[in-house]
């Protein structure tokens, strides 16, 4: 106690004394802070954080008109907005890749009127003679053996006598058909027969003639 007493100047008490009572005041002042007298003068920039704030404390009228953007909202939260207006046609696409080729071993168009075959829509087709009205003759590229295929046949309505539209007193229908032999042409080739079927009064039945059709070999 003596070496306290040796020690304790008036400097050493002063700045003791002042410690405690800057303690004292302090513990004082949060303990007897008037209600609704912090404002935010009184606090300082970033120091109330989201974890300081009480769920539900912030309402509509703390919330400055204009300051929320979309990215302040759940998903969800706010209302679809009307559709736009159809923004222009974007540019053409470049064209795509040519496609496989086909796997028929032959086809062609067959019209009414020489030379018969269509040479741009025909494959391994030597020839298509016409030897009387509704027989056609078709002669398949040497490396396609005519007696062992089996075609596939359907009329050309662009160039047949099939008619379109209402149905009337008198109806014709086009037909081509595929033989199994080769009646009416050459050995060795195909035989189609084709013509008109009329349906209703005053006469109905078949009649051969020429109509234009479309055929594959697969």
């Amino acid at each position: 106690m003596r070496a306290l007493r040796e020690r304790a100047t008036y400097a050493n008490v002063m700045s003791t004394m002042a410690v405690f009572i800057a303690l004292g005041g302090a513990a004082y002042a949060v303990s007897k802070l008037p209600k609704d007298s912090v404002g935010a003068k009184q606090i300082a920039k970033n120091a109330v954080r989201s974890s300081e704030i009480k769920a539900g404390a912030v309402k509509t009228g703390e919330v400055r008109d204009g300051s929320l953007l979309g990215a302040d909202f759940a998903s969800g939260q706010l209302p679809a907005g009307a559709r736009g207006a159809t923004g222009p046609t974007g540019p053409h696409g470049a064209t795509g890749a040519a496609g496989a080729p086909g796997t028929a071993r032959a086809y062609g168009l067959v019209s009414t009127t020489a030379p018969f075959l269509a040479a741009t829509r025909s494959k391994n087709v030597a020839s298509v003679t016409n030897p009387s009205a509704g027989t056609y003759c078709v002669t398949l590229d040497a490396s396609i053996d005519a007696t062992k295929v089996a075609p596939i046949v359907t009329p050309n309505f662009s160039n047949d006598d099939t008619d379109g539209g209402p149905p009337a007193s008198s109806d014709d229908q086009s037909f081509v058909e595929a033989r199994s032999d080769s009646t009416g042409c050459p050995t060795g080739t195909l035989s189609f027969e084709t013509g008109f079927s009329e349906m209703g009064a005053p006469a109905e039945g078949n009649t051969n003639q020429n109509e234009g059709f479309f055929f594959a070999i697969p």
